[in-house]
This record gives C-alpha cells, sequence and structure tokens, in this order.
C-alpha cells in the first residue's frame, strides 16, 4: 500500500483514537473487512502437526498495523488500533449462532492460536467456538474482563500496552490481568475437556 492510500486510513486510526463520532464504528468495520479479506494471510501451520492452519492473531495485528498506519505512528496509537482489531474479531465471532456447528464458526477459520497463559509457557491452539463461549461467560461474571483478555491472550499485547489500549493503570490492569487470565485457563481447560476431539 502506498503512502498515499494509507494516509486517508491512519488519518482514521488517528481521529478514532481522538475520540471522533462515528470514526471508532468506521474503523472497527474496516478491521473487519480487512480481517475477513486477508484472512489467509493470517494463518499459520497448526501445533497440532495435522497439516491443519490456525488463525494467528498476532500477525493479523502486526501486518494490519504496518498496512493501516504510517511508520511513525506513535506506541498508543498502535495500541489502540489493536484495541479495534480486537473488537473486530469479537464482532466476527459473535455473527454465529450459538448453535452453530464449529465448521460454520467464523469465517475467520474454526481454530486461533493465542499467546502463552504463563511465563515462558507456550503458545495455545483452541477452537474459536470454545474461546468465544469463554468470553461470552467472562462478561457476564466479570464485566469488561473480555476486552483485556483479548488483547493479552489473544492479541498478545503486554500488560502496559493493553493499560494504555483501554487508557487505565498498569496497576489496575495488571490485577484484572491476573484474575481474568487465572479463569479463562480453568474455563478452556473445561471446554476442551467437554468438547470431543
Amino acid at each position: 500500500m502506498s503512502n498515499h492510500q494509507r494516509r486517508p486510513l491512519d488519518s482514521l486510526v488517528r481521529r478514532s483514537a481522538a475520540g471522533e463520532d462515528g470514526c471508532k464504528e468506521e474503523l472497527v468495520e474496516l478491521l473487519k473487512q480487512e480481517l475477513l479479506a486477508s484472512r489467509d494471510r493470517f494463518r499459520v501451520k497448526s501445533i497440532k502437526g495435522d497439516g491443519s492452519t490456525v488463525l494467528d492473531p498476532q500477525s493479523a495485528a502486526l501486518q494490519l498495523s504496518v498496512k493501516l498506519m504510517s511508520e511513525g505512528a506513535s506506541a498508543e496509537l498502535r495500541a489502540g488500533l489493536t484495541a479495534d482489531l480486537a473488537r473486530a474479531l469479537r464482532d466476527l465471532m459473535g455473527t454465529h449462532d450459538a448453535g452453530a456447528s464449529e465448521a460454520d464458526l467464523p469465517s475467520m477459520g474454526p481454530r486461533i492460536l493465542l499467546s502463552p497463559m504463563a511465563a515462558r509457557g507456550s503458545r495455545r491452539e483452541v477452537s474459536m467456538g470454545e474461546l468465544h463461549e469463554a468470553l461470552e461467560r467472562m462478561d457476564q461474571l466479570k464485566g469488561s474482563s473480555s476486552q483485556l483478555t483479548m488483547l493479552c491472550l489473544v492479541f498478545g499485547l503486554t500488560v502496559d500496552e493493553a493499560a494504555r489500549a483501554i487508557q487505565r493503570p498498569t496497576d489496575v490492569v495488571q490485577l484484572e490481568w491476573n484474575l481474568s487470565r487465572d479463569w479463562m485457563v480453568r474455563e478452556l481447560d473445561l471446554l476442551s475437556r467437554a468438547t470431543p476431539s
């Protein structure tokens, strides 16, 4: 993408970050279209070794950041773009009926690669449906923790980056992330045990 083409998109990201009316919704819609249109570029080989591929949201965030923003964009703007990307992916996951088969979930593919849940841990692959289900339950039980979970667990942001993206104090975000991560580990473990392979 040339600088001439990137300029209006970069401007939209900046206006969205500044809270200009309607820009955030426009940006999230654009990000949903980008995710769907470029989904094959955001896929990596499954860690299961079965030859299949899974969505790598970290790759999507990096590639879309490069595509949509100018090189001199601040860390705050990049973190804000990732927050909007998390919302776009969440919207895509929520567009399917709760009873849809895993093959129908979502057009991004049936599986997603998550960030490590523990220091020096490895990345984990889960069903997109299981992740969506867990995030929905988290919203019901814990309020807005699913946004932080999307940023740290799905998109691999550090606590500092996530705090910047959601504009909250780092120490508060760290505490919330510790609780949310522990809850999500248990939830995904329970879901994966209940789902036949």
